[in-house]
């Protein structure tokens, strides 16, 4: 068994391994037998046994876990050093120390070690969830706490101040004493402030008894407030856990929808583009309001209305839809497969079915992948298309980065792919300038510097897609280049394009694999001097999702 399997068996059982489970059961009955003995004063000699079996398994367990420290921690030789100084730790340690009693049982010692003892319980929380949510809202409130607890101190010494001059310290007519000191106050304001008054010790003048009354009162404002604080946060808390259960039902869900299928490819294991919200209702029987709820938390996954990619002539109907893409930067995605040929999709965010194709364009041509997927404000959301926007966009300005890195080979190459209505007369429009209608290389506001490249290239997808699906390709026909264009921020180094795909291709057309191949093929022959790339083993995997 490896250290990781055993990790995996030792920590706090989450509900998805059954020797885990068992682990925790029988830890918590060590726990509860070895303080058994705490109960009696007489020795049994059971006790005898139950003391070594406990303790040998309390140290067992402590080694296992400083044995699997740096599984835990991910931090190498460092998470073995550090371990024993972990609360944890410690309070593991303090439970197993008490059973060796080096100095005889007649020391005045071996009660305290007794007392000890009892930190075995306290092991006994490390399996309670309940008890880590209530220690997680003690944490999240400790401020709030914190100020109310020193309120409550200052009222007390406060208190307690105006009781000692007020009340007597000889009272003739009992003849008792009553605040003989200033901790008696201190005392008397405590159990009062907190409601308790065991009345040993009471005011004997009317002024005393009227700041009696008030404190009594104030006392029970004072500790309603801590009260209120935690009841409401360990509620927060127990939905926030109960939201995170669900989300991830709702991950594993969707991840099931999102089975790999081959049908749009004869040989590619491919992840749908969308997935009817009402298929998912269906098999999962989930509700659309825990969908729309749960979707927020998950940062892979994205409702879509698929009706914004249908011309208004048409009167499309709304249709949901949920979008599955791949997340490894707080923008959304980038991969470096260190090609020449970059894919950058600033829209995918904004544009139906824009992410998957860009995607798997890069993953079977093996070209470096680049993609916004997620928007930070979606009160204003925002292409990175032309970036003449917010220039404290940390986004964007790391995507740039990125782009600009992914871009550094020599001759490097980067398609700009993005949407386009199914009116227009073309299925892909080729953009690298800024004049619409004008598909020559010779104005210096080109963004092709090899212009022999990018016309052989150009020619050959235009004869192919043709040929074989009776498409049309065209050359600045309907688009241009805004001088805020993405392509332009990478200089006159780069040699990049616009790929405008219309919806019919990106979102409706389920043979949109056989032009992504043309595309990817022609892309390799013409600039990367390759036939064919490798085919990816995500390529011929089944699996869920990404």
């Amino acid at each position: 068994m490896t250290r990781k399997q055993i990790y995996q068996i030792i920590e706090k059982d989450d509900g998805s391994s059954f020797w885990s489970h068992i682990y925790d059961v029988f830890m918590l009955c060590m726990i509860i037998q070895s303080v058994v003995p705490l109960m009696f004063w007489e020795e049994y000699p059971v006790f005898k046994y139950i003391e070594t079996i406990t303790t040998a398994v309390f140290i067992i367990d402590y080694l296992l876990r400083w044995a699997t420290a740096d599984v835990r921690q991910g931090k190498g030789t460092a998470a073995f050093i550090k371990y024993p100084f972990t609360f944890w730790a410690i309070i593991d340690l303090l439970s197993i120390l008490p059973s060796f009693n080096i100095l005889g049982e007649t020391f005045k010692v071996a009660r305290t070690a007794r007392l000890l003892k009892m930190f075995r319980l306290l092991k006994a929380l490390r399996y309670s969830s309940q008890m880590l949510v209530f220690f997680n809202v003690l944490k999240k409130e400790r401020k709030v706490l914190g100020s109310v607890l020193l309120f409550a101190v200052c009222y007390i010494f406060i208190t307690a101040l105006v009781m000692f001059n007020v009340e007597p310290q000889y009272n003739p007519e009992t003849g008792d004493t009553t605040f003989t000191t200033f901790f008696d106050a201190l005392y008397w304001s405590a159990v009062t402030l907190t409601t308790v008054g065991y009345g040993d010790m009471c005011p004997a003048t009317d002024a005393g008894r009227i700041i009696s009354m008030l404190s009594a009162m104030f006392g029970i404002a004072i500790i309603a407030l801590p009260s209120g604080i935690i009841t409401a946060s360990y509620i927060d808390e127990l939905k926030a856990l109960k939201s995170e259960k669900m989300t991830e039902r709702l991950r594993k869900s969707f991840r099931r929808t999102l089975s790999r299928e081959t049908s749009f490819h004869q040989k590619y294991w491919v992840v749908p583009r969308k997935v009817p919200v009402v298929n998912i209702q269906v098999k999962q029987g989930m509700t659309m309001d825990e969908i729309i709820q749960n979707v927020e938390n998950l940062p892979e996954f994205r409702l879509r209305n698929m009706a914004t990619t249908i011309p208004e002539s048409e009167k499309p109907e709304d249709r949901i839809v949920v979008e599955h893409f791949m997340v490894n930067r707080p923008y959304g995605c980038c991969i470096d497969r260190g090609s020449r040929i970059t894919i950058a999709s600033p829209c995918s965010y904004s544009e139906a079915g824009m992410g998957s194709f860009s995607y798997y364009l890069a993953l079977i041509g093996g070209f470096n992948y680049i993609s916004k997927e997620i928007e930070t404000d979606r009160d204003e959301p925002t292409s990175f298309y032309n970036i003449g926007g917010d220039a404290n966009d940390q986004n964007l300005t790391l995507f740039l980065e990125d782009l600009k890195t992914l871009t550094s080979k020599a001759d490097a190459w980067c398609v700009f792919p993005l949407s386009c209505t199914s009116k227009k007369s073309s299925a892909l429009h080729f953009i690298h300038g800024r004049m619409k209608g004008d598909d020559t290389l010779d104005s210096a506001d080109d963004t092709i510097r090899d212009k022999g490249t990018f016309t052989s290239l150009y020619g050959e997808i235009k004869e192919m897609m043709d040929k074989h699906f009776g498409l049309k390709v065209c050359q600045h026909d309907d688009y241009c280049l805004p001088k805020s264009n993405i392509a332009y921020h990478l200089g006159k180094v780069v040699n990049s394009f616009s790929l405008r795909v219309s919806y019919t291709l990106t979102c409706w057309n389920d043979g949109r694999f056989d032009k992504l191949q043309i595309i990817a093929d022609t892309l390799n022959r013409h600039i990367a001097k390759t036939e064919n790339a490798p085919v990816s083993e995500d390529l011929l995997t089944k699996g869920y999702g990404y």
